[in-house]
């Protein structure tokens, strides 16, 4: 378990914060199951003075949600399709394997190159779905 930055605070705990016009939203109501844990537990494994990057190997993922290698890669590639996660470092198969793993950020957030915006899953989904005007909020 996670430890507050401040020892003797109680509320400084990791968390994350999903807005209620955010999840109503189908940008996020379109996500599956291993899809939501996993935006859920990066959000809260996010903190404003550690890098906003992420290992998001197959198999640590799979630990993590309890499900298949290949459903933990399927939910890694569709949330960074959706735009709710960037890829900062593509995985391979060869190497160290501390440089194996893919490594992502989420797009809510400042990386050290890229500007965050909390609403790019919604615009995304927007564009994706132009053509059909009655979908969008």
């Amino acid at each position: 378990m996670s430890n507050a930055h401040y020892p003797s605070s109680r509320h400084d705990r990791p968390h994350a914060r999903l807005y209620d016009h955010d999840l109503n939203h189908a940008a996020w109501r379109d996500l599956s199951g291993a899809e939501f844990k996993l935006i859920g537990y990066l959000l809260a494994q996010y903190r404003e003075l550690k890098p906003n990057s992420f290992p998001v190997g197959a198999r640590r993922v799979a630990a993590m949600l309890r499900v298949s290698e290949a459903t933990a890669k399927k939910a890694v590639d569709a949330l960074i399709e959706k735009g709710h996660l960037r890829e900062e470092r593509r995985g391979q198969s060869i190497g160290r394997v501390a440089t194996r793993e893919r490594v992502v950020s989420l797009t809510r957030y400042d990386t050290e190159t890229v500007k965050g915006d909390p609403k790019l899953p919604i615009k995304l989904w927007k564009q994706r779905n132009a053509d059909a005007p009655e979908l969008a909020n």
